[in-house]
């Protein structure tokens, strides 16, 4: 994935926030990617989204260096 760090949603987002890239609630067992820009997603979204794409979906800052994991 691009360079993001992946939390728990207890350590950024509050319970009514939602994924840009897919439109579902977070949860308390929601994995997240948090981009450098300071946006949240889920991980499994982000990882797709990457896949195409090499900026933020929500303010489509390029990303440096981007990684991709399998």
């Amino acid at each position: 994935m691009a360079e993001c760090m992946t939390m728990s949603l207890s350590a950024t987002a509050k319970p009514s926030a939602s994924c840009l890239i897919c439109t579902s609630n977070f949860d308390e067992f929601s994995d997240m990617a948090a981009l450098p820009c300071g946006h949240v997603f889920h991980s499994h979204c982000a990882g797709e989204w990457f896949k195409q794409s090499q900026t933020c979906p929500q303010c489509r800052r390029r990303l440096r260096n981007p990684k991709r994991t399998s």
